[in-house]
């Protein structure tokens, strides 16, 4: 049997719509508050955890595969092996902020984000500098009380951003949901890994 981290909230549900529609499971599951499911019937084994600690339940082993979005790979950097696109939960990765002008022209910039890491890669790659102030909610406020200049942010449509006077200034990626699975468990597990990943792929 093999055990799947599942993300909690709407990447969770699609996730779950996928599997059944793909036949991977026979049935819709519905966890409720469960946090751990066993799904006989299709030889796995569920854990529901936040988004973000998907990747840490996979490379610890204690979990074999997981579904976590390319924003979280990118930024950790992960000891895992990425399997397959998924195409749900898509979004983008951006720099949003009130001037335009000073996000082109300045050589070192004050930016607010949960993505540090992905932040400081990217401007680097544009030569640009930056002071990174961590903020892991209502992020789009920063640029409005001079907190930053910008923020970097995932969004879907935009709306947030607009409802709060900022424009996106660059796109950095594209952002969608990605099989991952556990290094070990990729050549102990193979069979029963690469029999998922088709059924996804269909």
């Amino acid at each position: 049997m093999m055990t799947c981290a599942i993300p909690t909230g709407r990447l969770g549900k699609q996730t779950l719509e996928l599997l059944f529609n793909q036949r991977v499971t026979t049935t819709l599951i519905e966890p409720g508050r469960q946090l751990q499911i066993e799904d006989e019937a299709s030889n796995l084994t569920f854990l529901f955890v936040k988004p973000s600690d998907v990747i840490t339940y996979v490379t610890s082993g204690l979990a074999d595969i997981g579904i976590v979005g390319s924003d979280i790979i990118e930024e950790t950097k992960a000891d895992i092996y990425e399997l397959l696109d998924l195409k749900i939960g898509t979004c983008q990765m951006i720099v949003a902020g009130l001037n335009e002008k000073a996000y082109l022209e300045n050589d070192h910039l004050v930016v607010s984000t949960k993505f540090k890491n992905t932040a400081k890669s990217f401007f680097k790659s544009r030569n640009q500098t930056v002071d990174i102030k961590p903020l892991n909610g209502s992020v789009e406020l920063a640029p409005l009380i001079a907190l930053s200049d910008v923020i970097v942010d995932i969004t879907e449509t935009g709306t947030t951003l607009k409802e709060n006077g900022l424009k996106i200034l660059d796109k950095i990626s594209d952002v969608s949901a990605r099989l991952i699975c556990n290094q070990a468990s990729f050549y102990l597990k193979k069979k029963e890994m690469d029999t998922f990943k088709e059924r996804l792929s269909q």
